[in-house]
């Protein structure tokens, strides 16, 4: 602290916990994992959507090559 009156020579802080601690009550787990689940399965309806179609799409030639197309541009996008 200063002598004269003035402000003080050092500031001291308090710095408390600064790691978030993780919610581990049973119905913010229960949320996150329905949560997790329904994206997984979102996910992977998607990609057997795309299997599908393309298996759809193999029996017309004319349109295979479109199909063929856009399997190159859905599949790596999906199992990224």
């Amino acid at each position: 602290m200063a002598t004269d009156g003035g402000a003080p020579d050092e500031i001291e802080l308090t710095v408390g916990d600064v790691h978030p601690q993780p919610r581990l009550q049973e119905r913010h787990l229960w949320a996150q994992e329905l949560v997790r689940a329904s994206l997984a399965i979102a996910f992977f309806l998607l990609l057997a959507l795309t299997v599908v179609w393309s298996l759809f799409q193999v029996g017309n030639a004319a349109a295979w090559t479109n199909a063929k197309e856009a399997l190159q541009i859905l599949l790596p996008v999906e199992t990224a």
